[in-house]
């Protein structure tokens, strides 16, 4: 296991890997993260995984809240470089998405699959090619998405399509650490070396987070299914919405 916080510090060890390596990287808070400052720390920074705790409550709105702040929140790379940096790797071995996530349709969104893809075209980011198979876990343009299963069960439910037999190092860039430690029993099941690369990058953002904004946010966000981000706070603040 090592510790990364650039893009470019990924590649590196990357370049030094022996023998034939596969590259698999997690999205949220690894590639990408939300604009809004809210998500930069806790305990706003689990906002999203508060709201999927109300699956298990039975709330009736969990599935329209959670595809209205996907689709209406704002993302944007956590380092400018990895649209590059993930060219160059791709030019060592290839390298997958592996994000966890639901699969299919959800609320508002037809497929995640496309939407996901979609968004990470948008800022540069295009893995490896694969073929396309939509069940879950699910696979598109080079992302599995585990759907309610582990990282380490999409990778076994793909190794055909995302591994060779010459494959013997699996590579896992990941902001958790649990996610990390699945992959590292995998392989040591399995019989592949294993390099785990534990991403911080969200280090390297302010933390200055307001919670009177954090929470208006989140009640907006309950009661009228809609995402405001940090710009739109005070417009909406002003109108003196009893929320």
């Amino acid at each position: 296991m090592t510790c990364a916080s650039t893009a470019v510090s990924v590649l590196n060890h990357v370049k030094n890997l022996k023998g034939q390596a596969v590259v698999f990287c997690d999205v949220d808070d690894t590639l990408i993260t939300p604009v809004s400052k809210t998500f930069r720390a806790p305990p706003y920074s689990q906002l999203i995984d508060w709201l999927k705790t109300l699956k298990n409550k039975a709330h009736t709105d969990y599935i329209d809240i959670i595809s209205a702040w996907r689709q209406q929140r704002r993302v944007m790379l956590l380092d400018h470089d990895w649209p590059k940096i993930i060219q160059d790797i791709q030019t060592i071995c290839p390298m997958y998405g592996l994000t966890k996530m639901d699969t299919g349709s959800f609320g508002r969104i037809v497929s995640l699959e496309n939407w996901r893809y979609e968004e990470l075209k948008k800022l540069g980011i295009v893995f490896s090619s694969s073929p396309t198979v939509m069940e879950s876990p699910s696979l598109y343009q080079g992302i599995l998405m585990t759907g309610p299963y582990k990282k380490s069960d999409a990778i076994e439910r793909y190794k055909e399509f995302v591994l060779t037999k010459d494959t013997n190092t699996i590579v896992m860039i990941d902001d958790r650490q649990e996610s990390l430690d699945d992959i590292a029993q995998f392989c040591d099941h399995k019989g592949f070396h294993f390099l785990g690369i534990l991403f911080d990058g969200l280090k390297n953002f302010s933390t200055n987070i307001d919670p009177i904004c954090a929470n208006f946010q989140k009640n907006y966000l309950l009661t009228y299914k809609v995402w405001l981000e940090d710009d739109e706070i005070l417009d909406k603040m002003v109108q003196n919405l009893d929320i």
